[in-house]
């Protein structure tokens, strides 16, 4: 609204603080699905784990080191069948 004065203020105002609202529950809406997201449930046992004093990713990679070598090793036994 082009203008001067009071009104012509409280009108850019209330406009403003409508945006802000939707931006707002944009936000709210986005934290929501990041919220549902499996790497956010990742993130929550990382956390619960450090709290017992564990590195969550640290086990993650040593198990699946673990795993490729089991793997590795079959693969090498049934080449040599």
């Amino acid at each position: 609204m082009k203008g001067e004065g009071a009104a012509a203020d409280l009108v850019r105002v209330i406009r403003k603080v409508a945006q802000a609202k939707r931006r707002l529950s944009e936000i709210a809406k986005e934290a929501g699905q990041l919220q549902d997201s499996e790497l956010f449930d990742l993130k929550e046992k990382v956390e619960q784990a450090a709290t017992e004093g564990r590195d969550l990713l640290q086990e993650m990679a040593q198990d699946l080191d673990s795993r490729i070598t089991a793997s590795r090793d079959r693969l090498n036994s049934l080449g040599r069948n």
